[in-house]
Parts: structure tokens; C-alpha cells; sequence
């Protein structure tokens, strides 16, 4: 029986190879803007559209900013990335919010958020192995966000974003071809319901859905097509349950990620797309 397994086994690999013939990797522009710059997001394995409000809601879902219990909030976080593999690497976050209104009239905030991504020291060689230059690369985005309630615990949201990527100098290159700093226009379009469950306000049901970084792609040189950014769509659920919101609360939830980017297309011996 394992024999006739391990042959199957290898059978379907051996026809996935000769089906395709190469992997087909989606590529994006400026992957950061994936890294969460909440650490209870990303403890609960990047999910953030339908949990509790934190100052950070305008990065996963600009609908729920309008949930907020107060009226103005801060917060910044420092986290190195992936420190054991390059040294330098780094995301440093910003957010805030206020309503413009006093208490009791409240139906709309407003947002924003600075995102910097920190590449570290980056060293350039010819076609010889030969050292040609250092650089430093760095990519950032900054947010504008506004929110507005619809309903009773219910909300919408647009951020607006602007990005920022520099990858290179166009002295490292051979052929001294123009290189540029890379900018894209970006935003985010969110929804939020929360419902009460049973007797205590502490218990609810929450839904949300967004759309992240719909927007212009993402070009390095006055040439070529440019790079796609990291379009997602998210649809999550969350439930909250506690004796009492200012004590212990549990949350589970659950979110469906769908990254909406064109695949690029696989080609056989004679050119012809087979998959894509």
C-alpha cells in the first residue's frame, strides 16, 4: 500500500511539472503594506476586519475607526523584521484619530497613518561580482482616513494613500539606464456591522469586508508597464465575549484573504499561454 502511494504521489508531481512546466509566482509592488502594524493582528495571524476598534482599525478596515469608544487616539510601534535573516530590515508605524465633534454628536472621524519600511544596507555588484555601491532602500505610505456611522454600530470608510518606494540608484546599473523613485496612488473601502448577542452589550457579532490598495500600479523607470500593488480583498467575522469590557474579553474570528492581482500567464514550448 505505501508503494503504491509513493508512486501516486510522484505520478502527480511528475504530470504537475509537465502540465505547467514553471512555477508562476504572483509578484506585487511594495509587499510592506501587508506587514501589520498591530500586534494583536498579528498574533491572531493577521486578522483585523471585524475585531474590536484599536487605533490601528484605519489600516484594516476604515469602516470600524467610526467604533471608537473615545474620541481621539495615538499610537506607535518600532519592529525589526526578520532580524536573523538581514540585519536593518524594520516597519515603523503611526496612527491616529479624533472626531471633530464633542461627545454625544459624534458620527464621523477622521485618520492617519505613517508607514516606514526601513530595507537596511544593500550592496550592489556588476556582472563581474565586483562591488559598485551601497544603498540604502526604503519604501513608506501615508494614509488619510475618514469614517462615517450609518447605522446603530455601523460604519464605512475610505482611506486615501499615497506610496512611496526607492529601490535603487541608477549609478549601480551597467548600462547607467534612468531610475527613479517609485510613487503610487492608493485606497482602502470598508464596511462594518457589529450586533449585540444576548442580554450583556459586552457580546457581539461583528462583519466586516474591505478592499485594500486599489489603485495605480507602481513604476521605477519612465519605461515599461509598472508593477501591480497588493490589491486584496477581505471579508472576516468576529465574535467578542466578556463579563464586562473593561475586564477579560475573548475574541475569535475568522477572515478570507483573496489577493486580486492578475496571474501572469504560463507558456508551453511553441509560446502559446496554457494557464494564466
Amino acid at each position: 500500500m505505501k508503494k503504491i502511494t509513493f508512486i501516486l504521489v510522484n505520478f502527480f508531481i511528475a504530470f504537475t511539472y509537465a502540465a505547467y512546466g514553471q512555477y508562476n509566482t504572483i509578484n506585487t509592488a511594495v509587499p510592506f503594506l501587508g506587514i501589520s502594524p498591530s500586534t494583536r493582528g498579528a498574533s491572531m495571524a493577521d486578522i483585523g476586519v471585524a475585531t474590536p476598534m484599536d487605533p490601528t482599525s484605519a489600516y484594516w478596515n476604515p469602516g470600524k475607526l467610526m467604533m471608537a469608544d473615545n474620541y481621539s487616539g495615538f499610537t506607535f510601534s518600532h519592529a525589526p523584521w526578520m532580524p536573523a535573516l538581514i540585519e536593518g530590515l524594520n516597519l515603523t508605524s503611526v496612527y491616529a484619530y479624533v472626531a471633530p465633534f464633542e461627545a454625544g454628536q459624534t458620527i464621523q472621524m477622521f485618520g492617519a497613518g505613517l508607514r516606514y519600511f526601513s530595507h537596511g544596507d544593500v550592496k550592489y555588484m556588476d556582472i563581474n561580482g565586483a562591488e559598485v555601491g551601497t544603498y540604502q532602500p526604503d519604501d513608506f505610505a501615508v494614509d488619510l482616513t475618514y469614517s462615517r456611522q450609518i447605522g446603530d454600530a455601523e460604519g464605512i470608510g475610505l482611506t486615501f494613500r499615497v506610496i512611496s518606494s526607492s529601490l535603487g540608484s541608477s549609478h549601480v546599473y551597467a548600462d547607467h539606464s534612468p531610475v527613479k523613485k517609485g510613487m503610487a496612488f492608493a485606497i482602502d473601502l470598508g464596511y462594518y456591522k457589529s450586533i449585540t448577542t444576548g442580554e450583556r452589550e459586552s457580546n457581539s457579532l461583528a462583519f466586516g469586508a474591505t478592499l485594500q490598495n486599489l489603485g495605480s500600479k507602481l513604476k521605477y523607470t519612465t519605461d515599461g508597464p509598472g508593477t501591480f500593488l497588493p490589491t486584496t480583498l477581505k471579508l472576516g467575522t468576529n465574535y467578542l465575549i466578556g463579563n464586562d469590557p473593561g475586564a477579560v474579553m475573548y475574541s475569535v474570528g475568522i477572515e478570507l484573504n483573496k489577493l486580486l492581482v492578475p496571474t501572469p500567464p504560463i507558456y508551453d514550448e511553441n509560446g502559446q499561454i496554457i494557464a494564466g
